[in-house]
Parts: C-alpha cells; structure tokens; sequence
C-alpha cells in the first residue's frame, strides 16, 4: 500500500543522503518534543508540593528552553534541506532526461513527441520533486516514531502503548485505500468534464443548424445528463474525501480517549502518577504526527507518480540507432555539384549519367 514506483526509486539515485537527513532531523525534532513533552509534565506533576516545585523551577525552564531551542533549529535544518533536496532532484533529473533525449535520433524524438520531452523536464520534475524532499523522509520517519514512542511509553502504561502503536500502523494502509479510491475517482472526473466541455462547445458552433431543424431541446437534455454526470463524480470525490479524513481523525483522536480513561482510571487507583499521565497525553499525539504529515504527503506522492508516466516514456526509448554506416562511398563530379550516395555493396555499379 505504500506508493513505491520503479522510475522514481530510479531517478532517486544520488538523492538518498539528503532524503535520509531529512528524515533523521526530523527524528531529532521528535527526540526534543518527546524530552521537553517529559520536562513539562515533570515540573507540572511537582505543583502539588510546592517546596520541590521551586526547588527544581529553575533546572526545569532551563531544561525547557534548551529543548525548545534544539527543536526549532531542527526544525529551520530540515526546511533547509528540503529545500536543498528539492534543488538538486531537479537539477539530478533534468540532466538524467536531457542527457537520455539528446543520445535519441529523429525518429526516438518523433516517438516521444518534442512536447512530450519539454514537458517531462518542466512539469514533470515540478511534481516529482516532493516525492524526494517530502514524501520519502516522511515515509521514514512514520516508521521510526511509532517504535520510538512505543519504548518510551511502554514502561508507564503498555495498553495505551500497544494500542498507540496500532493504530499509528494501520492508520497508513487505510489511508492509502482511500487515496486509490480518490485518484480513481478524480480521473472519471475528468474524463466526465472533459465530455461534457466537448458537447457544449460543439453544441455552440452548430447552434445556429440545431435551432433550424429544431434540434436544440434534445441537445439540451444531453448536456444537462452530461453535468448531471459531472455532478455525481463532484460529490462522490468531496464524499470520499470527508469520509477519508473523518476515518482517520476518529481512529486517532479515539486512541487518544482511551489513552486519556485509561490514564484517569490509573491515577483514582494510585497506580500512575500525575506526571506520567501528562507524558502519555502529550505524547500520544505525536504518535501520529509523522502518519498525518505523512498523510498530508501522500497526494504529491500519486501526482508524482503520475508524472513518473511521462519521464518513464523517455527514459525507456530505445536509443540503438538502426541505420547502418555507408560502407563504400563514390562521388561524382559534375562542374560544382557533389553528389554522394551508397553504394551497392554485393557488386559494384555500372557508371551512370547524371545529365543527359
């Protein structure tokens, strides 16, 4: 279910340090949230004794600004290299294409079409670029933080451990079927626009003919079952999309919930403390930030597929030139013209006129 495709992989190559920085400055950034999330509760589950409260006040705001500041260099670091990997899977790619383009011969050119290789390194590499920079380093990191996580809190409460850890796996595949179903959807959607722009247009140049022989109620009634069909595909695309995010955010925020009674139940019965019930509530939700980030990716990522399309084409064209050197050439001079031409290789041809 995830969305791997051979050409992308392919032109990933050269590319893989920068993705695998990315992904782990953004394991950084979850190493500081998860040790300011355990500073913060630290220090809120002392308020209930004030002496040690103020006693270790200072060691914990110190504690929390230097988090805080680890953090948010990260954070700048890994924009930064986005936008370095973005820059360089541009430059990457569009060298790899012009490079396979210019080894074509004319008729490699004609197959593909000149419009075809312009857009595959234009478009294209637009679309594709936040595969490498986004979607890739996320991938990583959705694995990675889950299991971080999970040994983080397994040692205060295994139940919402496990079940965290759960829901944040599955919570990718399910995702991902929903995507499918949408890009589905959006291509009957076009298909359907485009169907329904062909007909009305045609309909307005003929429109002067459909009135003379009285035609133009039943193209009527055709275009309005045409954007009757326009319409449905609109609304089944918005509903699969709300049902989509309604899924998700409800399996998310009720592992949560659970997390949430859980933690209530085990305070009332003495066996957590409150500074352990505020570690796992805040970090619950990062259990899940890496999967919505992800999730949030997932759309550049079907585009970047799509647009993989074009620059497979390419990249796939056979560049053996079929045409075979001239063996023996001969020349024939008459005044100031050349002429030169094959010749016959199994025997040797008569002289010939030019001009009579």
């Amino acid at each position: 279910m995830l969305f791997m495709n051979k050409t992308l992989l392919r032109l990933a190559r050269g590319l893989w340090l920068w993705i695998l920085a990315i992904a782990g400055v953004s394991f950084l950034t979850l190493v500081g949230t998860t040790a300011l999330a355990e500073i913060i509760a630290g220090f809120l589950g002392s308020l209930f004794e004030p002496q040690e409260a103020l006693s270790s006040a200072g060691s914990a705001i110190r504690g929390a600004l230097v988090v805080a500041l680890f953090t948010f260099c990260a954070q700048m670091g890994k924009g930064l290299l986005e936008y370095k990997t973005a820059a360089e899977a541009r430059t990457s790619m569009r060298r790899m294409i012009f490079s396979r383009v210019l080894e074509l011969d004319a008729g490699g050119i004609e197959k593909i079409g000149p419009v075809s290789a312009i857009t595959a390194s234009v478009d294209a590499v637009e679309q594709m670029q936040m595969y490498f920079s986004t979607y890739l380093p996320s991938l990583i990191c959705s694995i990675l933080a889950p299991i971080y996580l999970f040994f983080h809190l397994k040692n205060i409460s295994m139940p919402v451990a496990l079940l965290l850890l759960a829901v944040s796996l599955v919570l990718l595949p399910v995702n991902n079927l929903f995507r499918c179903r949408i890009e589905q959807i959006r291509k009957t959607y076009w298909k359907s626009l485009d169907d329904m722009t062909g007909y009305y247009m045609d309909s307005l140049r003929g429109l002067t003919t459909l009135k003379l022989f009285n035609r133009d109620q039943e193209h009527s009634r055709i275009l309005g079952e045409k954007a009757d069909i326009l319409n449905y595909n609109i609304n089944c695309f918005m509903k699969v999309n709300f049902t989509s995010f309604l899924v998700t955010e409800a399996m998310i925020y009720a592992a949560i919930l659970f997390a949430l009674v859980n933690s209530a139940g085990r305070i009332a019965d003495g066996s957590m403390t409150i500074a352990q019930a505020l570690i796992v509530l805040m970090l619950s939700y990062s259990y899940f930030s890496a999967a919505k980030e992800l999730m949030n990716a997932s759309h550049s990522a079907l585009t970047a597929i799509a647009a993989a399309g074009k620059v497979e084409e390419i990249l796939d064209t056979d560049t053996v030139r079929t045409s075979r050197p001239f063996r023996k050439i001969r020349s024939i001079l008459r005044e100031s013209a050349w002429i030169m031409f094959p010749m016959d290789t199994r025997a040797e041809a008569e002289p010939c006129r030019i001009f009579p």
